[in-house]
């Protein structure tokens, strides 16, 4: 069952990690307010945690949660300042999944490996 979950959560992490991507780039087209020099300075940071994802490196994961609470920040305060604009709602939403289901993964993961080693 441990198996599964981590599996399960890892998957839903990569998706919703790579909807976030998607949807960073998407607010730039949208807006047009965003040069590609400052969208590549939003999507380095989460960039340099995807070889370790895919690898299922749990430093990796915890990077990703301590990188998402700023993320989080952002998105929140466009979400109170857009009133609620359907970007704002499906960022702040998508870093959300993304934070909860990474740690999820950790959690798991450690859970696995104490007992493998008893």
């Amino acid at each position: 069952k441990i198996q599964q979950q981590i599996a399960t959560s890892r998957y839903l992490c990569l998706i919703s990690y790579f909807g976030l991507l998607i949807s960073l780039v998407v607010a730039q087209r949208v807006t047009a307010s965003t040069s590609w020099p400052v969208l590549l300075i939003q999507i380095l940071p989460l960039l340099l945690c995807l070889p370790g994802m895919l690898k299922s490196n749990g430093k990796a994961f915890v990077w990703l949660g301590c990188l998402l609470l700023f993320y989080s920040a952002k998105f929140f305060s466009d979400l109170i300042v857009t009133g609620g604009a359907w970007l704002s709602i499906t960022q702040t939403t998508l870093a959300l999944i993304v934070f909860a289901t990474a740690l999820l993964h950790v959690r798991w993961r450690g859970i696995q490996r104490k007992r493998d080693a008893s």
